[in-house]
């Protein structure tokens, strides 16, 4: 199980490297803190890539950030890291000022979520994989959502013709991405990593999921999303991750324009 890589060298990050960047909520601490996130693979003949390194990242409660790209930059790398779900990356990370280092890997998750882009539900039924979190070990005590709570937000998202108990396999691709960002949802993550979960869905399905994301950011919660569409105006900021830098897009930092960092 992949945790969080730490090193003496925390806090060495300089204030002015923080400063540069734009941060709304600067008054308040982030939410999550993230620093120094590397991800190196080994190829087939051995040799060691590096996809990224040293970026860092705040996130404070009620942003929508999106990362942008070209394929093969790291976009999804990154989510996976920061959710400590992908072995070859490493990172130093706070939640809330505590050290990740310090929180259980299923506490970590529980906190800071991530939506596949080709999900994969667990279950017989819909019922079945919405209730599949409560399943686990770290919310076995908790409040199931009731059946009328999980028709509300199919419902939502626009499978007001589905019912809780028709079967996983009979759904549609688009489908089976709206259940699963409703699953995430309704365990009220802090943290949302969206990675291209529009792909699958048209036009108004995606309206009726960013319209769900929107209204628990405006709740709170911090979002960070990868999308397959172009940018829907619920942004905060945007962030671009090419050739292994992290810097903020032009429409977002005018007053930066051609300046790269890797603080945000």
């Amino acid at each position: 199980m992949f945790s969080p890589h730490f090193s003496p060298h925390a806090e060495s990050l300089s204030s002015s490297a923080l400063a540069s960047s734009p941060a709304p909520d600067s008054a308040r601490a982030p939410l999550l803190k993230v620093r120094h996130a590397t991800v190196c693979v080994t190829g087939d003949d051995g040799a060691t890539r590096t996809i990224f390194s040293d970026i860092n990242l705040d996130l404070y409660p009620g942003q929508i950030i999106d990362i942008t790209g070209p394929s093969g930059a790291g976009k999804s790398s990154l989510l996976t890291t920061i959710a400590c779900l992908n072995p070859h990356g490493r990172a130093e990370m706070t939640f809330k000022g505590k050290d990740a280092h310090s929180i259980n890997p299923h506490q970590w998750r529980a906190y800071v979520s991530y939506v596949h882009q080709k999900p994969i539900l667990t279950g017989e039924t819909i019922r079945d994989a919405l209730l599949f979190p409560w399943t686990l070990s770290i919310r076995r005590k908790g409040n199931k959502p009731t059946d009328e709570q999980m028709r509300s937000a199919l419902d939502r998202a626009g499978l007001a013709d589905i019912s809780i108990s028709r079967p996983i396999a009979d759904i549609s691709g688009g489908q089976l991405a709206r259940v699963s960002l409703i699953r995430t949802l309704l365990t009220h993550p802090c943290v949302l990593l969206a990675d291209e979960i529009d792909a699958a869905l048209d036009p108004v399905a995606d309206q009726r999921i960013e319209a769900m994301i929107a209204e628990q950011a405006k709740a709170g919660m911090a979002v960070v999303r990868v999308r397959h569409r172009s940018l829907d105006g619920l942004e905060t900021r945007v962030l671009r991750l090419e050739n292994g830098v992290l810097s903020a897009e032009e429409k977002q930092a005018k007053s930066t324009a051609g300046e790269k960092r890797n603080s945000l």
